[in-house]
């Protein structure tokens, strides 16, 4: 990556943060390897092309719940540390 990495999160207004980049880059690309399904005809287009759609659908649906799963899942964890610390300290 090095020097072509690029930083969504550091993009001004940006929306995504450091966490959730991996995320939305690996939905991005399998959506991306199944735009074929979905444009190509010939043999068996009536086949693939519902299965594409169908996989794209999929995939925009299960990102947009992540997008609103992952941090909540991240405070509770950092709740269920901070409760637990202060256990040990008390």
């Amino acid at each position: 990556m090095g020097q072509f990495s690029m930083k969504i999160s550091a993009l001004p207004g940006s929306v995504l943060s450091e966490n959730q980049q991996p995320i939305v880059m690996t939905t991005f690309a399998a959506a991306l390897g199944a735009l074929p399904l979905v444009l190509m005809g010939g043999y068996g287009m009536e086949l693939r092309q519902p299965l594409g759609i169908a996989l794209i659908g999929g995939l925009l649906v299960s990102q947009a719940q992540t997008m609103f799963t992952t941090p909540a899942l991240y405070l509770l964890v950092a709740r269920c540390a901070s409760f637990f610390r202060k256990a040990e300290t008390s």
